[in-house]
């Protein structure tokens, strides 16, 4: 997912004209707020930001406001609180998708399921996804009776990680 959002803003950026500066924080909002004040001091003039944490996104997202630059915030949504400080959001809704999974799960299987859950168990939006998974279930069946969740594997964010974890959790469980 993350991949191909960085091949999009690669290849949107190269048919613009304009210079990427891209930054991994590894999963640390303290190394994330680092690496954009430093983009902030080399003049950049707009931020795609994914935030590792939306509830502290209000702080960096005003510095770039205040800098002048462009805040595109993508996946993980800032707070609405905070939507005056970026110039718009670019997500998917996360627990509709989550819940729309988990009614296909309770009419598919109606009489219950062992569920494995393999997803970014540091990203806000896998985590709103899942609770979203869950809720759709109680809402669909009523209770989450014979839904039962079996393991939660960490995907790390990457296909091949993702699929190691899978792969490893279904020889552990039927």
């Amino acid at each position: 997912y993350f991949t191909a959002i960085l091949k999009g803003i690669q290849t949107s950026c190269k048919e613009q004209g304009y210079e990427l500066v891209y930054n991994d924080p590894q999963n640390n909002a303290t190394t994330q707020t680092s690496q954009i004040e430093d983009m902030l001091s080399r003049g950049i003039d707009a931020l795609v930001y994914i935030p590792l944490d939306s509830k502290g996104a209000r702080t960096i997202c005003k510095e770039c406001k205040d800098a002048g630059v462009h805040v595109i915030n993508v996946d993980n949504v800032v707070q609405k609180s905070d939507y005056d400080v970026v110039d718009c959001v670019i997500a998917s809704d996360n627990e509709g998708l989550g819940k729309l999974s988990g009614e296909w799960v309770a009419k598919n299987y109606p009489k219950g399921a062992n569920v494995l859950i393999a997803h970014l168990q540091t990203a806000e939006s896998c985590v709103i996804n899942v609770q979203g998974f869950w809720d759709g279930i109680k809402e669909k069946k009523g209770s989450l009776d014979g839904y039962k969740e079996i393991a939660t594997v960490e995907g790390g964010g990457a296909t091949d990680v993702t699929f190691k974890a899978v792969s490893d959790a279904l020889q552990a469980h039927d």
